[in-house]
Order: C-alpha cells, then sequence, then structure tokens
C-alpha cells in the first residue's frame, strides 16, 4: 500500500467528523438503520479506518491534496502525469470522483496535448451595410 503512518492516524482522526464515512459506518455497525444494502457493498471498518474494496477512503479537508501531491510528485521517479497519477491513487486510496484533480497542477494543464485542428488565419469581419 501507497500510505504511511502519519498520514493513516491523520485520517483516522478526521473520519469522525465527516459525514459520508459517519453514514457508512452507521450502516454497517447498526443493522437497524435504514440504509440501502447497495451502498454499503464492499464497505469494510478496520482500525478505526474505511475501506471500499481494500482501498483507503481518504476524507476531505486537506488529505486528498496530501495523498495527490504524494503520487503524483515522487522526488525520485519526477512528475507523473495525470494517467499515472490516478493509477498510483487507486492502487490506494479510493473517494467518490478521484480524476477531478487533473486541473489542480499547473504544470500538467500547460502541458496537456491539444487534440484539435490548428487554428486557421484570422479573417476581418464584413463591413455592414447600415447601422
Amino acid at each position: 500500500m501507497l500510505h504511511g503512518d502519519s498520514l493513516l492516524v491523520e485520517i483516522a482522526k478526521a473520519l469522525p467528523t465527516e459525514k459520508f464515512p459517519n453514514a457508512i459506518k452507521d450502516g454497517l455497525t447498526d443493522p437497524s438503520k435504514p440504509t440501502n444494502k447497495e451502498d454499503l457493498d464492499g464497505f469494510r471498518l478496520e482500525g478505526g479506518l474505511l475501506y471500499r474494496d481494500h482501498l483507503l477512503y481518504v476524507p476531505e479537508g486537506g488529505y486528498r491534496t496530501k495523498v495527490l501531491q504524494k503520487c503524483h510528485e515522487d522526488p525520485l521517479a519526477g512528475h507523473f502525469g495525470v494517467t499515472k497519477t490516478l493509477e498510483l491513487i487507486l492502487r490506494g486510496y479510493w473517494w467518490p470522483q478521484p480524476w477531478k484533480f487533473s486541473k489542480t497542477c499547473d504544470t500538467c494543464a500547460q502541458f496537456k496535448v491539444t487534440h484539435h485542428k490548428p487554428y486557421g488565419l484570422l479573417h476581418p469581419l464584413p463591413i455592414p451595410n447600415r447601422p
């Protein structure tokens, strides 16, 4: 797994303050609560942490940014692109819509490849006949 001990401790402390993991925890620990059982598929509690399909749930509040930085800018390997970073994140972590980070890195935004035809020459606007 990719997570370090200090990050695990921080995430464990942050989980009780967030709404989404609390709803999942309530559904897992108290079967009498009215929840959709399909929403709980793949989730499990282990050591105060929430996992979905063996991937650690990362709460909001800067923790996702820490995971992103850890996977995106490895000091030994250099600056990874969007695809490689998403692959590294999904090896050990999970949160809803993890791909939405791609617009946050200035370097990645500058060097994205364009997938359109080259822009043509500018043409002047026609002169109107009347006001």
